[in-house]
């Protein structure tokens, strides 16, 4: 599924939720901007887990 990232300055990209999460796990104030629940919670998850890693 493809989901939408941003930042508060405005950038903004989308992708697969495996490359979101990815870039979300090192990417400063990024976000999910997505309207599924499912694939935000997905990205999230796996995103805590890269950062721990």
């Amino acid at each position: 599924m493809t989901v939408g990232l941003a930042d508060d300055p405005g950038s903004a990209v989308t992708g697969c939720e495996f490359h979101a999460a990815r870039r979300l796990a090192f990417w400063r104030d990024g976000y999910v901007a997505s309207d599924d629940a499912a694939a935000r919670r997905r990205v999230l998850d796996a995103a805590k887990r890269l950062r721990g890693a």
